[in-house]
C-alpha cells in the first residue's frame, strides 16, 4: 500500500505496530522481514521513487573537518547522500564482502573496540542478505571460484592472503522491492514523509510518537508499538540530537556518544606494480561474471579478486583492516601513469628487464580501501542554522589521523615487500604523491592517475571517502561505551532502535552494504519474534 503524506490530513495520527523512518537498504529490508504477517508496518520516505532537489537540499549542512574528497574533489554535505526511496542504493556501485572475523574483535590499533558477538552471529544472516543484494552465493575463498574457472592470486603466504569480492550488478533496493512492498497487505509506505521529531514519554524511555512533516507545510503523526530509525550515519544521529523535548541532550545521549565515532573508508591509491605475468594471466584481479543461484533476479554476478594482510600481521604491527584491488593493464609507454619527475614505472621496467633479460609484461593500478580508527573527536552534531522544515542541519567534523595515514603507508610497505619477495616484480608506493584527476586524463589505460614524487613523503596527504558512514551510534551492551546494545536497541528507550551502519563500532575494509543487509534482517527477526511475538 502507498500514500503521499502530502494528502494526509493535517495532525491526523496514524497508528502501526511498527514504523520504520528511511527506505533505503536498512529500511526496505525491515520492512520486508515482516511482509504478508499480521503486524501493520508504516516505513516513511522523505523523498520520492525518483530524486527531487528540494528534498536533497533537506541533508545540506556544514563540514568542518577533513573534507570528504572523490577523485580528490571535495563534496558538500547534501552530495554523499541520497534522499529517495531506496536510499544511496540508488547509487551503490554493488561491491559485496563480508567483514572479517577480526574485524569484531579488539585489535591493538584500536584498544577497547570490539563488536558485542563474533562473525559466527552474523554468518546465517549474510547467507540470507546475499539474495537480498541479489549476489552469489555466501562463498568468499577464493577455493570455491576457482572450482568455478577463476584464475589464481599472485599471492598467498603467511603475511598476504586472498579475499573475493562480489559484485551485484547492482541492486537498487528501490526499484526492486517497490512492488513488493506496494502490494504487501500489511505495508504502508509514506512518501514526502519527514520525520522531524521523536516524541517520548515524561521519563524519556519510551517513544510514543513520530512527529512527520512534509514541504507543502503539512504535519502529522505517527504511534507505532516499535520505531526503527534507519535514515544513515549521519541523519540518525541528527535526529536523535535534534529530538530534545524531554531529553535536553537528545535521545539516547546520556554518555555524549550519539554522533560520535563517525568513520569513513579511506580509498587512496596504494601506488602501481610492475608485474612479469601478462595481463590475460590475471583474471583473478580483472575477475569475471558466474552465474547466481536460481533465486536472483540477476542470472550473474562479478567476481573479482582482493588481497588482505593476516590477522596476525595486523596485530604485529599494530594496523587495522586494508583490502587491495589491482587494475593490470599491458605494459607500454601509453598504459602509464602521467609522472614528469621521478622514477617511473618504465624506468623500473626497464631496469628489471636489464637484470634478467625479459621485459616485464604488465603495470597495474593498485587500489586501497581502509579502515579509519573509531575516534571520538570524528562526530556528527547540530547547527543552530534549521533546514526548510525547522530541523537542525547537521555539522560533519570528520577526522582521519595521521596514525590512520601512517598506517596506510605501513600496510602498503608490507604489500610491496611481499610482492618483491615472491619474485612477482616491483610496487612503486604512491601513498600521497597520486592524483586521480577524472576531468583531464592524459592519454592512456592508466592515464587519469598523476604522479608527483614530491608528495611521498607528506604525512597529510589527502584521503578519499567510500560514500560510507559508520559509527554515529554504536553498538555495545555497555551503555557508557555504545548508544544501542547487541539487538541495536537504543540504551535507556525500550522500544527505539537503529537500523544500518550507523550502529557498527568498527568498519573493517569491507564496503558495507551486505553487513547492513545482515544485521537489519536480524532485527527485523528479532522484532518479529521476541519483541512483538
Amino acid at each position: 500500500m502507498l500514500f503521499d503524506a502530502r494528502s494526509v490530513p493535517a495532525d491526523t495520527v496514524l497508528e502501526a505496530d511498527v514504523c520504520v523512518i528511511g527506505a533505503g537498504a536498512a529500511g526496505i529490508t525491515v520492512a520486508r522481514t515482516f511482509a504478508g504477517t499480521s503486524t501493520s508496518v508504516l516505513l516513511l520516505e522523505s523523498g520520492d521513487f525518483e530524486p527531487d532537489t528540494e528534498t536533497q537540499e533537506l541533508y545540506a549542512g556544514d563540514i568542518v573537518g577533513a573534507p570528504m574528497l572523490s577523485g580528490y574533489r571535495p563534496l558538500e554535505l547534501d552530495e554523499i547522500r541520497l534522499r529517495q526511496f531506496g536510499g544511496t542504493t540508488n547509487h551503490w556501485a554493488g561491491w559485496c564482502r563480508p567483514l572479517e572475523p577480526v574485524d569484531f574483535t579488539e585489535l591493538p590499533a584500536r584498544p577497547g573496540t570490539s563488536w558485542p558477538f563474533g562473525r559466527e552471529e552474523l554468518d546465517p544472516w549474510y547467507a540470507l542478505a546475499m539474495a537480498a543484494v541479489q549476489a552469489g552465493p555466501f562463498e568468499y575463498d577464493y577455493a570455491y571460484w576457482a572450482a568455478q574457472g577463476l584464475g589464481p592470486p599472485l599471492l598467498e603466504n603467511d603475511v598476504v592472503t586472498s579475499r573475493m569480492i562480489q559484485v551485484s550488478f547492482p541492486t537498487r533496493f528501490g526499484e526492486l522491492y517497490r512492488q513488493e512492498l506496494v502490494d504487501s497487505s500489511n505495508v504502508e509506505i509514506g512518501l514526502w514523509a519527514n520525520v522531524v521529531n521523536l516524541r517520548t514519554d515524561d521519563g524519556g524511555t519510551h517513544v510514543e510518537a513520530a512527529d512527520v512533516a512534509t514541504l507543502d507545510g503539512n504535519r502529522f503523526q505517527v504511534e507505532a508499538r516499535v520505531f526503527v530509525l534507519a535514515t544513515g550515519g549521519i541523519e540518525v544521529p541528527r535526529l536523535l540530537l535534534a529530538s530534545s523535548d524531554v531529553q535536553a541532550d537528545g535521545l539516547g545521549n546520556d554518555h555524549d556518544l550519539v554522533g560520535r565515532y563517525f568513520m569513513e573508508h579511506l580509498e587512496v591509491p596504494a601506488g602501481f606494480v610492475v608485474l612479469w605475468q601478462p595481463p590475460e594471466t590475471l583474471g583473478y584481479y580483472d575477475g569475471g561474471e558466474f552465474a547466481t543461484p536460481p533465486d536472483r533476479e540477476h542470472e550473474t554476478v562479478g567476481i573479482k579478486g582482493a588481497h588482505l594482510l593476516h590477522d596476525d600481521v595486523l596485530r604485529d604491527e599494530e594496523l587495522l583492516g586494508v583490502e587491495f584491488t589491482m587494475i593490470p593493464v599491458e605494459l607500454t609507454d601509453d598504459a602509464r601513469p602521467d609522472q614528469d619527475d621521478g622514477v617511473t614505472t618504465l624506468d623500473v621496467a626497464e631496469l628489471m628487464g636489464r637484470l634478467t633479460l625479459a621485459r616485464p609484461a604488465t603495470v597495474a593500478y593498485v587500489r586501497m580501501l581502509a579502515e579509519q580508527a573509531p575516534n571520538p573527536d570524528s562526530r556528527v552534531r547540530l547547527l543552530s542554522d534549521t533546514d526548510a522544515l525547522g530541523v537542525p542541519k547537521a555539522e560533519l567534523d570528520w577526522q582521519p589521523t595521521a596514525d590512520d595515514r601512517t598506517r596506510l603507508r605501513r600496510a602498503t610497505a608490507i604489500f610491496a615487500d611481499e610482492i618483491s619477495r615472491a619474485g612477482l616484480g616491483r610496487l612503486q608506493v604512491g601513498v600521497g604523491g597520486t592524483i586521480i584527476d577524472w576531468e583531464d586524463p592524459v592519454p592512456g589505460p592508466l592515464g587519469t592517475y598523476q604522479v608527483d614524487p614530491a608528495e611521498f613523503d607528506s604525512i597529510d596527504y589527502p584521503v578519499g571517502i567510500g560514500f560510507h558512514h559508520m559509527g554515529t551510534a554504536r553498538m555495545s551492551n555497555d551503555p557508557t561505551r555504545g548508544v544501542v546494545d547487541a539487538d541495536c536497541r537504543v540504551h535507556g528507550l525500550e522500544n527505539l532502535y537503529i537500523g544500518g551502519s550507523a550502529v557498527f563500532p568498527t568498519s573493517g575494509s569491507s564496503t558495507p552494504t551486505l553487513t547492513i543487509t545482515a544485521l537489519a534482517l536480524r532485527l527485523g527477526a528479532h522484532l518479529r519474534t521476541v519483541v512483538l511475538a
